[in-house]
């Protein structure tokens, strides 16, 4: 008997190629998937580091755009205009007939009538209208020290620029101290020795100590016989007892009024062994 070969179906060889194109295409898109897969995930990797070196950058422009010249631009028209002012008023026109009339009212008193000075008051006369208004800002901004400035610093704090303008133009135009000034300054003195000793004190105050010390530090303002001069009162007449308790009251800084700015630093200084002593020359005048 002939072995014979075994016949394939048709359709079950097409079914078979078939099956096998599918798993080819099937593995195919298998390894596409997955490389796809790796790209993308590698692809995300990259986009996640760029994003933090894009942000990263604006941060020095941010610094970079800080704008320091424009500050020290700008610094310059204030500096310029505290130029202009300073200029501004040092250039002030100075009237010197206002300013002989301010200095009656303010300063004739204690420098003198033709700011010739007096006492413990000094001259005036001789300085430049510069040198004035600089020490008058100067004791109206209380910078200026010294043994006035405790009387000079209430009143420039007063006066205006242009008062103080006016003030240094009169001044600065003031002339020496004529002779009948000077004559009347040397003869004043022996007229108060003269009437010194006769004086009675009552307090226990030594008049002729009151005397000197009455000629150093009061006859300036008050007058060397204690007649009062401007807008200092008179004192002649008044008892040793008054004397006594107003310098008293002054120096605790218990009196008040228009002459308390002055009196008050003047009496600070005294003891009350010297008051007694004024008080006793004083009450003879």
């Amino acid at each position: 008997m002939a072995h014979e070969t075994p016949k394939v179906d048709p359709v079950s060889k097409l079914v078979t190629v078939v099956a096998v194109v599918l798993l080819v295409i099937a593995i195919v898109y298998l390894v596409q998937s997955l490389l796809s897969t790796i790209k993308r995930n590698t692809t995300v990797g990259e986009t996640v580091e760029t994003p933090v070196v894009a942000q990263a950058e604006p941060e020095p422009s941010a610094t970079e755009a800080a704008p320091a010249a424009p500050v020290v631009e700008d610094a310059a028209p204030v500096v310029e205009d505290t130029a202009a002012l300073v200029e501004t008023v040092a250039s002030i026109a100075g009237d010197a007939v206002g300013g002989a009339a301010l200095y009656q009212s303010s300063c004739a008193s204690c420098h003198g009538l033709n700011a010739e000075g007096q006492g413990i008051f000094p001259k005036l006369v001789g300085q430049t209208a510069d040198e004035i208004a600089a020490n008058l800002r100067a004791y109206r901004a209380g910078e200026k020290t010294g043994g006035n400035a405790a009387m000079m610093t209430p009143v420039a704090a007063g006066l205006s620029d242009q008062d103080i303008a006016n003030l240094a133009a009169h001044i600065a135009a003031l002339g020496g101290v004529g002779e009948e000034e000077a004559l009347a300054k040397e003869t004043a003195a022996p007229a108060v020795e003269e009437e010194a000793p006769a004086a009675v004190a009552a307090t226990s105050g030594d008049v002729a100590a009151g005397q000197q010390k009455y000629v150093q530090t009061c006859a300036s303002c008050h007058g060397m016989q204690g007649e009062g001069q401007g807008i200092f009162p008179k004192l002649a007449g008044q008892t040793a007892e008054k004397i006594a308790a107003d310098l008293r009251a002054y120096r605790a800084g218990e009196k008040t009024g228009p002459m308390a700015g002055m009196m008050a630093p003047m009496a600070a200084g005294l003891s009350d062994g010297e008051i007694d002593n004024l008080a006793a020359f004083i009450s003879g005048l």
